[in-house]
């Protein structure tokens, strides 16, 4: 099992096609669960500002909770704008080289 983990500017459409995919995992009886990087900021990452620290330490709050779905056999779908290779290397490293980063522009 893997990561799907969208990136990409804003407006790119993140959003809309991670949650078209987990309606067609849905509707095959496949276990999914979308982290969008709003919701993310709304809840558990509402202490974080927009600087490069706070940048990274979302995207590993964003990569350890897809690690615990993927942990109960649910596919995480992430969608963030995850700008910087460094903190998207991260991310790999926090799920095990299990992930595949879609790019959307």
């Amino acid at each position: 099992m893997k990561c799907i983990w969208f990136t990409g500017f804003p407006c790119s459409g993140k959003t809309t096609l991670a949650n078209m995919l987990s309606r067609h995992y849905r509707n095959n009886k496949v276990s999914s669960c979308v982290l969008d990087g709003d919701d993310l900021r709304k809840g558990v990452s509402s202490d974080l500002d927009y600087s490069l620290e706070s940048r990274g330490e979302n995207l590993k709050r964003a990569a350890y909770m897809a690690s615990i779905l993927m942990n109960n056999d649910i596919i995480p779908i992430v969608s963030m704008i995850s700008p910087y290779q460094v903190h998207r290397d991260k991310a790999a490293k926090i799920l095990n080289n299990r992930v595949y980063f879609v790019y959307l522009n």
